[in-house]
């Protein structure tokens, strides 16, 4: 892949449609697979997680090593990530999990989704950090010219 540009995405310039809109330009130029955090009350039953599974069942791709832009103590930058496939039914199902916008940053008892990663071509185009409210957008020059004509 081309050499590519870092630009810094902060919630406050992506309320939620506009979120969405950046996710669907990114499949539109290549974006391909997406991962997402599934966090949980250590102990708590979710059926929260259970409808995610159900519901992305279809899209499901074997899990592969991937950058990710946060590490837990004494965890690798680059993982294995739960992958699926990133299709236009995939983007509506996963809006009802992050209802807010990419960067949805609330968390609850039945457990949350946080730092959503799109890939293209198996190197990470998008990430958020949801608690930080900031996220990149790595694109290549020609990439970047049709966004600034957007």
């Amino acid at each position: 892949m081309n050499d590519l540009i870092t630009l810094h995405l902060f919630a406050e310039d992506y309320p939620r449609l506009k979120s969405w809109q950046l996710i669907q330009w990114c499949k539109v130029h290549g974006a391909d697979e997406w991962t997402v955090t599934a966090i949980s009350v250590k102990g708590a039953a979710s059926g929260l997680f259970d409808r995610f599974d159900e519901t992305m069942t279809s899209f499901r791709l074997a899990d592969a090593p991937r950058r990710h832009l946060t590490a837990y103590r004494n965890a690798l930058f680059i993982r294995t990530a739960e992958l699926w496939k990133l299709t236009s039914a995939s983007l509506a199902a996963l809006q009802e999990f992050l209802s807010e916008g990419i960067f949805m940053n609330r968390s609850g008892a039945d457990g949350w989704f946080e730092d959503l990663i799109l890939y293209r071509q198996g190197e990470l185009m998008l990430g958020v950090v949801s608690h930080e409210g900031e996220g990149i957008l790595r694109v290549t020059g020609e990439d970047r010219q049709l966004l600034e004509r957007k």
